[in-house]
This record gives C-alpha cells, sequence and structure tokens, in this order.
C-alpha cells in the first residue's frame, strides 16, 4: 500500500515478480515447498514441536525429508509435518528495497535543506572528517535505507519489526560517518539494514491483517496521506519556484523568497494602526462571541444570525423594488412588472447600466416572491 501511495507499485510489481510465481506453486507460506537447507519445525515427534535443518530428502514409496535436530541426532519426517521458520531470501525483494533505499535517499535530499547542517562539522569526533555537506547526505541515507528496507519487508506474506533493523541502522549509520564517499557509506548502511530484516523476518499473520478494521485502514490512509502532502509542500517551498510578470517581463520567483516577501509584507502591517486596529476588532469580536456562546448555546446564536442575514437580502429586495419589506404578493408583482418594463435589454439596447439594474430586479422579485403573503394573491 505504501508503495502504490507513494507511486512505486510498478517497481514493487516488478520486483515480486518471482514471488507472484512461487504463490501459484504453494512455496510461499509456511507449509509450502520444503528445499534442503530450510529451517524448519516438526510436529512429527511426540511432545514439543522439534527445530532443525534439513539435510536430505528420499523418494522411495513416499516422499520423506531428513531432518537434523538442532540438539542432536536426525528423524525422517513427511512434508506436511514440517514448517518454514522464516520466509526465504528473495532477490526481487532485495533489489526492490535497494531502489527504494536510493529513491527515498533522493526523495529526502531534496526535502530536507542542506542549511541545517552548516557549521556542524565544527563538532569533535568522528564528524570532524565530514564537511557539512556529506553528513547531510548520510543522513537522508540513513533513513532511506531504513524506511526501504522496512516497507519491502512488511509486504506480501512477509512482516519484521522496526527496531532491529534501527538498531542495526544506527550502527551502519555509526560505520559510515568514517568513510570518505558518502554514496560508498550508503552500500555500507543499506547491507546492515538488510541484514537485520532478513534475520529478523517471519510470517505474517494472515488473519490478523484481513481482520483490520475499517477505521484502522481509513485512518493508515490519512496518515499516509498527511505525510505525503508534508513531504510535498516541503520540497515545494525549498525548490518551487513560480513565474510571475513584474514589470512586464516573466521572471521566475523561488517559492521561499516569495514567501520570505509576503512575510516581510505581513509583519510590517501587523505593526501598523490598520494591522493593530484589525486584529483589536477580531479579538473583541472573539470575546463577544465566546460569551454569547457560553451563556446563551450555539442553537440560539445561530438562529438569531441567520434570521438577521435572511432579513437583510429581504430588506435589499424591497429596496431594488421600491416597495416596504412586508408588501403583499400583487403589490411586488406589479412593482416588478413596472420595472422589467422599463429596464428590458430590448428597450435599452445600448445601455449597459439598464442590464445590470434588470438582473438586480429579476433576482429582488425572486427573493421577495418567496417573503410575501401566499394568502394574499399569488404571483
Amino acid at each position: 500500500m505504501t508503495c502504490a501511495f507513494c507511486g512505486l507499485g510498478w517497481i514493487r510489481d516488478i520486483c515480486r515478480m518471482s514471488d507472484y510465481l512461487a504463490h501459484t506453486r504453494g512455496e510461499m507460506w509456511p507449509y509450502g515447498s520444503i528445499k534442503v537447507k530450510d529451517r524448519v519445525r516438526s510436529s512429527a515427534q511426540a511432545g514439543e514441536p522439534v527445530l532443525g535443518t534439513v539435510t536430505g530428502a528420499q523418494f522411495q514409496a513416499a516422499r520423506k525429508y531428513i531432518v537434523a535436530k538442532d540438539d542432536g541426532g536426525s528423524f525422517e519426517c513427511f512434508p506436511h509435518e514440517l514448517e518454514l521458520l522464516s520466509p526465504r531470501f528473495s532477490w526481487g525483494r532485495f533489489f526492490s528495497a535497494l531502489s527504494l533505499a536510493l529513491t527515498w535517499t533522493y526523495i529526502l535530499r531534496c526535502v530536507i535543506p542542506e542549511r541545517l547542517f552548516i557549521g556542524i562539522e565544527d563538532l569533535e569526533g568522528a564528524l570532524d572528517d565530514n564537511s557539512s555537506f556529506e553528513i547531510y547526505q548520510k543522513l537522508c541515507s540513513y533513513f532511506g535505507c531504513i524506511l526501504s528496507c522496512y516497507v519491502v519487508g512488511n509486504l506480501g506474506e512477509q512482516q519484521v519489526g522496526l527496531w532491529p533493523i534501527l538498531q542495526l541502522g544506527t550502527i551502519g549509520a555509526s560505520i559510515g560517518l568514517v568513510i570518505a564517499d558518502p554514496d560508498q557509506a550508503t552500500l555500507v548502511l543499506f547491507g546492515f539494514t538488510c541484514y537485520a530484516w532478513q534475520q529478523n523476518k517471519q510470517f505474517r499473520d494472515r488473519l490478523a491483517s484481513l481482520n483490520q478494521s475499517i477505521c484502522f485502514r481509513f485512518a493508515k490512509l490519512l496518515l499516509l496521506t498527511a505525510i505525503y502532502m508534508s513531504i510535498s509542500v516541503v520540497a515545494l517551498f525549498n525548490y518551487g519556484s513560480i513565474e510571475l510578470t513584474i514589470d512586464g517581463a516573466k521572471q521566475k520567483v523561488e517559492v521561499k523568497n516569495l514567501y520570505a516577501t509576503y512575510s516581510n509584507q505581513y509583519y510590517e502591517w501587523q505593526e501598523s494602526e490598520d494591522g493593530k486596529d484589525f486584529f483589536k476588532n477580531l479579538n473583541q469580536g472573539w470575546e463577544y462571541i465566546s460569551y454569547r456562546l457560553e451563556h446563551e448555546g450555539w442553537e440560539n446564536l445561530f438562529n438569531e444570525f441567520s434570521s438577521q442575514m435572511f432579513e437583510d437580502v429581504g430588506a435589499d429586495a424591497a429596496k431594488i423594488l421600491d416597495v416596504d419589506k412586508n408588501a403583499s404578493c400583487s403589490e411586488v408583482k406589479r412593482k416588478f412588472r413596472k420595472l422589467s418594463r422599463k429596464l428590458h435589454p430590448d428597450k435599452n439596447p445600448n445601455d449597459p447600466e439598464a442590464d445590470s439594474k434588470y438582473a438586480e430586479v429579476v433576482q429582488a422579485y425572486d427573493v421577495m416572491k418567496q417573503r410575501c403573503d401566499p394568502g394574499k394573491t399569488e404571483l
């Protein structure tokens, strides 16, 4: 889901082609096809399940496997009595994780501004051998490798925890600080995170994943949407530009410079007399509304606001038709006919002001038609 949401679902499907083929052969679950050197759990022995390694197979009357027990000795058992302890290594997943690591490292370098790391080389210790730009690159690689191994390690039937990847990833990042080349440091870091993923991967509890509630799935989608939008906004702020026409010439202005200009103008206006009056009135209005809500409730306040709003609309409509706001339907209709004949576009072909007044009269008539007393003459 995460890969598809980030626009990389096609990479996931290509790299998992071997997994899809293995599905058809029944090799993707713990009770799938058993091979030599697989770590297995056997239920053939009486008592507790036995852990061991498959050392060979016999093809006589029925297919049997020879399992060497961890505590010594060996025994024979049928395929249905064996269960894989962990998923097998997949080159498709490996290259998928590597592709995602490089992609997300690049995205993070686009999102995180370099100026945050200016002067960090002044710290004592191993950081002395790294410039601020190299530390910036290695930090982006750190998060990119961890995220890629965690995401790919939780696709399909596999699952892996984040904590072991973080532990070995931190060790790999520490070693990477000693390596001068940031690209080589990225490969070393990926090797550590990939090793942690392979050593701690397990089969997913399929029923638990199927029983996720709609609320949980929706909350996960909202979280991914928020992360995606945050990354997009930060990238646009740091590297985006807008084409504007300034003094008759088209110029490209960086978004962050445009933001700085508008921010300075806002702060200047905020300190001016107009700005101070605006915020003073806004604060007084908020205190008045809060007081009314506390003592009268929001329902009474909303009804009063609605009645005043529609009252103002009716008063404006009555003013345009030159009638009383409580006028009868026949009076409103008579006045409308008089004004419409006077202001009709056919009688004023070259008068744009008459056209706008005619439109106002029609709108006012529609308003008054809903307000007049239907018990009197119908419109």
